[in-house]
């Protein structure tokens, strides 16, 4: 039986399946280096943590690295029930995790990195964390990033269950269509591959209820997480189909409005998948950022 082409990512990055609250059961990833500051991955919905391999493995060579498959994603537990898929209770996770991997250390530096609606996640994660005394969110990178009206429409997802496990191939196929670049989909097969497996691999009662109740950053925490003149990157690819790149520079302008220190680039021959189209590019911006820091 030929192999998953998502087995080589697995194997790079091997998790512990860990329960980070009550009755949540998730695939956590850790890279430790000790006083180092702790890149934070978190992936877009419905997607997995290895689509952030080039970065969690350039980055581990100065940073910590914390990964993980939300709930319903990726190597998580996928149970059905409606609630536990809402944005507060991932962004829960998300603090759990972050918080007992700083727990009981002096102060660690945060690099927080969010893809698409993890970016979400991340920027409300960075608001969530103002108050704690061990961890500082010091810079944020966000891909692709989906944290400003409008959200994208979620009415497809209002269909009966049974009628969606039917669409269900035909959604697959469009967001490959939107997600990847005309050229990644010629010529690198690889990842082609990947991005079906990772769709295959979603169960819809998941995606229903994420896709629901997903809800993007009040002004008040869009506030807090760029309290302070926080230093965000933000990279678009240039022909993403799911965040149009000027979505991007709207958030630019909202989080700069709120004191942060924004830099933002628009990447060539990327869609939505950026940082796995164009890696090392990402990974050259990445650390030019930091160096500016």
């Amino acid at each position: 039986m030929p192999a998953s082409p998502l087995a080589a990512d697995d194997f790079a990055m091997p998790v512990e399946m860990e329960e980070v609250r009550a009755g949540r059961v998730l695939a956590v990833y850790r890279k430790p280096r000790r006083h180092a500051p702790l890149a934070v991955f978190i992936h877009g919905s419905c997607a997995r943590m290895t689509q952030w391999r080039a970065q969690a493995e350039h980055l581990a060579a100065t940073h910590g690295v914390l990964a993980f498959d939300l709930l319903g994603c990726g190597r998580s537990e996928k149970p059905r029930g409606w609630n536990c898929y809402s944005i507060d209770e991932h962004l829960a996770d998300v603090l759990a995790l972050v918080l007992k991997e700083t727990d009981g250390q002096p102060l660690r530096h945060l690099l927080l990195l969010g893809h698409s609606a993890g970016a979400t996640l991340a920027l409300r994660c960075a608001a969530a964390l103002e108050d704690e005394s061990n961890c500082h969110v010091q810079s944020i990178v966000l891909c692709g990033a989906a944290a400003l009206p409008p959200m994208p429409s979620t009415a497809l997802f209002r269909l009966p269950l049974c009628a969606l496990e039917l669409l269900k191939p035909l959604l697959d196929s469009g967001f490959e269509q939107l997600a990847l670049h005309p050229a990644t989909r010629e010529a690198n097969g690889e990842l082609l591959a990947k991005a079906r497996a990772t769709n295959e691999a979603n169960v819809m009662h998941m995606c229903r209820a994420y896709y629901r109740q997903l809800r993007l950053p009040t002004a008040d925490e869009l506030a807090r997480a760029a309290r302070g003149g926080r230093a965000v990157l933000l990279l678009h690819g240039e022909a993403d189909g799911l965040v149009p790149p000027e979505r991007s520079a709207a958030l630019q302008a909202a989080l700069g409005a709120a004191g942060a220190r924004c830099e933002r680039h628009v990447l060539p021959r990327a869609s939505h998948q950026v940082m796995e189209e164009q890696p090392k590019d990402v990974n050259a911006r990445i650390d030019a950022f930091l160096r500016m820091m």
